[in-house]
């Protein structure tokens, strides 16, 4: 059994921004979500895999990961997290266990949650052009519609990846995709 994580925050005003790459993605996988309150998450499940969105804002997602991997006793090398990317361009994905957070909150509250060895699904959302926007104020904006279309290719390829994952080692899935 595999925990598969999708970031984002939970309020619908954040559904189409940035943050929320990892529930976009997630939403490919699943329709039929049920809230779990004692782990602040919701979960879907698939034949061999739980779907986990936690529900606790981006910074303090460990909790949520830590409460699905201790009541499905899921090992830290069977979780997957799939996140936004600052550092890569739009749609661009990457994937492997990366010992840095990069200064991604969400991926920082994981590690120091479950440790520093689960596979990352790591989703381009570029930078903003403006160079005096905030970070924070461009993570939270909504995609614009000239990108829903990479975005949306992105979050069914993406989809697919984390299915391949739940059958095949990383490298085999790396090898196929760069």
């Amino acid at each position: 059994m595999k925990l598969i994580v999708g970031l984002g925050n939970p309020d619908k005003k954040y559904n189409l921004t940035r943050h929320n790459f990892g529930f976009l993605v997630l939403d490919k996988l699943a329709s039929n979500w049920s809230e779990k309150a004692q782990w602040h998450c919701e979960i879907a499940k698939l034949e061999d895999a739980i779907l986990c969105r936690p529900l606790t804002y981006m910074n303090n997602s460990g909790q949520a990961v830590k409460a699905a991997a201790d009541y499905y006793k899921i090992n830290e090398a069977d979780i997957i997290v799939i996140h936004d990317d600052l550092d890569l361009p739009l749609g661009q994905i990457r994937m492997g266990i990366y010992s840095s957070s990069a200064g991604h909150n969400g991926i920082k509250s994981i590690q120091e949650a479950v440790g520093k060895d689960f596979i990352r699904l790591r989703l381009g959302i570029g930078r903003p052009n403006n160079q005096h926007q905030e970070m924070a104020d461009y993570v939270l904006e909504n995609f614009g519609k000239s990108e829903m279309e990479i975005v949306d290719a992105t979050a069914i390829k993406t989809a697919k990846i984390a299915l391949q994952l739940l059958s095949q080692p990383l490298h085999e899935v790396q090898n196929l995709h760069n």
